[in-house]
């Protein structure tokens, strides 16, 4: 299970906001912390945007600027490189969940496409959650642990876009549980102190909640599950003032499941988002099969990893692509790009 969390970003989970971090990414940070549970230190979103995640995990390629969810009907197989050809290749029924309505981006086509067996959205979700964007995500986990009692045995791959953390913020969080004063008593300075931004931070602690209650009724109805949770980017939550890359625009990759060993990535691993499909056919591939990919898994550090915009290596920190770069990122960027554009 994939779990692409709609702007599910990395800052929570970081000791600097620890309050209010504790509280709204709960269940994040425990399964994270848990000893069946590896994950990057920090991590690359594919962009500032929803889609080019989506298209990301669906290509299994780094970010071009070109939308190829536009394009469907010109190519005559998938591209191989994204993670609905690499899971059906190792034996798995391929499934997309997305919490909003499939018209949006031409997003079901496109998955179909990329070679996906099937695509479930808002319209076949019992709910009375709605919003502009479909239903709120704990009413599409819902959907989900029902489809897996009907289907349980079956080597089934989910890749989930959740919907609820997302303006408008219209889920009713205090009737879900959130307690705002928990967070109003323990923010620091670099968030402000209003009840809009209180309410985000609800619809955070409310999309990681239900998020919870799904691995949780996975996990005993399935204790073989493997969850990967992660995010689509992080960009649209404001602070009152600014703060660096590695705050703003990075997301986590934990992959938690009976089997997993912290140790199999060191504690300051880092990556980027599409390294998730190898990671993932490493994990779950027998000896013999192979897959196709652009990046190697976070198995292999690689020197740096980088997204559309920004770059992250060794040191630590997340920096923009500029001239000053070492040269060798910018030439393995280009040749990257312009594969991949190809």
């Amino acid at each position: 299970n994939i779990i692409l969390g709609e702007s599910y970003g990395l800052w929570p989970f970081l000791s600097e906001f620890n309050e209010p971090g504790a509280y709204l990414v709960e269940q994040g940070r425990k399964y994270a912390a848990s000893p069946q549970a590896m994950g990057t230190q920090m991590a690359l979103a594919q962009g500032t945007g929803t889609m080019p995640a989506i298209i990301g995990l669906l290509t299994g390629m780094p970010d071009t600027g070109m939308y190829p969810n536009y394009s469907v009907g010109m190519l005559q197989e998938p591209y191989g490189l994204g993670i609905g050809p690499v899971m059906k290749k190792l034996g798995y029924k391929t499934v997309f969940w997305y919490g909003g309505f499939s018209t949006w981006q031409n997003v079901k086509n496109f998955a179909l496409e990329q070679g996906f067996d099937e695509f479930h959205d808002a319209s076949e979700m019992p709910s009375n959650e709605t919003n502009a964007w479909g239903v709120a995500d704990g009413d599409m986990f819902k959907a989900i642990n029902a489809y897996m009692d009907k289907h349980r045995g079956e080597k089934i791959i989910n890749v989930i876009m959740t919907t609820s953390n997302h303006p408008p913020y219209s889920v009713n969080v205090a009737k879900e549980g959130y307690d705002a004063d928990k967070v109003r008593k323990n923010l620091p300075d670099s968030i402000a102190n209003t009840d809009k931004q209180i309410n985000e931070m609800g619809h955070i602690w409310y999309a990681d909640h239900v998020m919870g209650e799904f691995i949780s009724k996975e996990e005993q109805s399935d204790p073989t599950s493997l969850f990967v949770i992660t995010g689509d980017h992080s960009e649209r939550f404001t602070f009152a003032r600014e703060v660096s890359p590695n705050v703003a625009s990075t997301i986590p990759i934990i992959f938690y499941g009976r089997g997993i060993h912290k140790d199999w990535l060191a504690p300051n691993a880092f990556g980027m988002s599409i390294q998730i499909i190898p990671t993932l056919a490493e994990l779950v591939g027998r000896p013999g099969q192979t897959y196709e990919a652009m990046v190697p898994s976070l198995f292999t550090q690689e020197e740096f990893a980088f997204n559309h915009r920004l770059y992250l290596d060794k040191s630590g920190k997340v920096l923009e692509q500029s001239a000053s770069m070492p040269q060798s990122y910018g030439d393995m960027i280009k040749n990257m790009r312009e594969l991949a554009a190809w």
